[in-house]
């Protein structure tokens, strides 16, 4: 194969690699979670934190305007003020400890909510 071919098919191989590779780990914000089974500490950003994850032991720091919950069976612990928490999940376990203003929605099924 000539030098020329061979520079042609390795870009059509990285061309199509970069098409079909997952986007879901790539495309996550910051604040997201989408991990299952971990034990973490995650800053709230700007835009909030979506925990997607399933099974994970959180515990979220600095103010946040917003905590959306759509995963299932967490436990999260939140340690700064908190301006909106929605949750759609199941079976998850959230605790503020500052709530003082907090709105929360749960919409989900059999989750335990103390803020």
């Amino acid at each position: 194969m000539s030098s020329s071919r061979r520079i042609l098919a390795t870009a059509a191989t990285v061309g199509l690699a970069a098409v079909l590779a997952p986007v879901g780990a790539a495309s996550a914000a910051p604040g997201d979670v989408f991990g299952s089974g971990m034990t973490q500490t995650v800053h709230c950003m700007s835009d909030g934190v979506n925990v997607k994850g399933d099974r994970n032991t959180l515990s979220i720091v600095a103010h946040c305007d917003l905590l959306m919950v759509t995963g299932n069976d967490n436990v999260i612990t939140v340690t700064s003020p908190l301006k909106t928490l929605v949750v759609t999940g199941r079976d998850n376990v959230v605790k503020c400890e500052w709530t003082t203003g907090t709105t929360v929605s749960d919409r989900g099924f059999g989750n335990t909510v103390k803020c």
